[in-house]
């Protein structure tokens, strides 16, 4: 809850920031990284 303004203004000083990350990193990385295949096929159903 505390990021949310962060999406208005940004404030280092605050602690305000978030990460975002692709969907297709996530797959791939479980996928060929963590080798989690069974998720990563439920997941792309």
């Amino acid at each position: 809850m505390e990021s949310l303004p962060g999406y208005f203004i940004f404030a280092p000083d605050a602690g305000n920031r978030t990460v975002s990350v692709h969907a297709g990193g996530m797959i791939a990385a479980m996928k060929h990284i963590y080798k989690a295949n069974r998720l990563v096929e439920e997941l792309t159903k």
